[in-house]
């Protein structure tokens, strides 16, 4: 596959001429087919631009019957990203097969490693959830070499407050290198939280201070959805795991891969069996 970034002169980071700033949301279920039309007309008349935003972006979505805001989500992600013209860019979804508890950590450690499988030289990853839609193209979707950065700390369901000023959920964006020096998220949580605040507390462990910018661009719609089922032991966990975190995360990831498949140029479904055990959940 032919995926390499083409050599071309760095735009620079400031609101080019293509931008929009705010946009409108589609809520509109498009098939793949269409959203692939839509992206087709936004590249042509892109045509002549002849320089790329840096870094090449895995976008790592973890997933689960959510069919209508996944298409929503990219309809407009992909519409914004080649507005920014970055240097190369896929997203992957990541499917947990069966009824087993939702793990989102273990998915998003899954996506890392299997967007590296696909392209060895991916140095940005956001890992990002599918029902959250950023409302400004001035959100750059990029990673900052000095911090780890949180991007969606204002969302219109909390009314663009932040809700918190220590939490990574929503959408983060961490380099390759500081991915691997957290170790990646916790894989122990299953049901809904935590494993957020958890990878906070990596980040904090290993000394990083997490960026966080003003809500002037950094804004999101959140899909409406209902609540997963909450992981009753979360906030037990995120305390034992303090002692554990060079060791379990990334390099203890266990999982069945069930499918790949490239879904067109809009993504890569990476289908698994996360190896679910109710005992693993309490040995940390």
């Amino acid at each position: 596959m032919d995926c390499e970034p083409k050599s071309k002169e760095l735009c620079q980071l400031n609101i080019t001429s293509n931008l929009v700033g705010r946009f409108n949301i589609s809520t509109k279920i498009l098939s793949n087919e269409e959203i692939e039309i839509n992206i087709k007309r936004l590249k042509k008349s892109q045509f002549g631009i002849n320089c790329i935003r840096h870094q090449s972006v895995a976008i790592i979505v973890p997933y689960r019957n959510r069919s209508e805001h996944l298409q929503i989500f990219l309809n407009n992600i992909h519409q914004m990203l080649i507005r920014q013209h970055l240097a190369f860019y896929h997203i992957f979804v990541i499917e947990q097969h069966g009824d087993d508890p939702f793990n989102r950590g273990r998915l998003m450690n899954i996506g890392f490693i299997e967007a590296l499988k696909w392209y060895h030289g991916f140095d940005c990853f956001i890992f990002h959830d599918v029902d959250l839609i950023p409302e400004d193209d001035r959100n750059e979707y990029l990673c900052s070499k000095q911090r780890p950065r949180h991007m969606s700390g204002y969302i219109d369901k909390f009314d663009y407050e932040p809700y918190t000023d220590y939490s990574t959920g929503g959408v983060c964006a961490l380099t390759r290198s500081q991915f691997e020096l957290i170790n990646g998220y916790s894989n122990n949580f299953w049901g809904w939280g935590g494993e957020d605040d958890d990878l906070t507390e990596r980040i904090v462990f290993f000394k990083m201070k997490i960026l966080r910018m003003e809500n002037v661009f950094q804004r999101y719609t959140m899909l409406k959805h209902e609540q997963e089922k909450p992981n009753p032991i979360g906030s037990r966990l995120i305390h034992m795991n303090k002692k554990t975190y060079c060791y379990k995360g990334l390099n203890s990831l266990r999982y069945k891969m069930i499918e790949r498949l490239d879904v067109g140029h809009l993504y890569t479904k990476i289908v698994i069996d996360p190896c679910y055990s109710k005992h693993q959940q309490l040995v940390v």
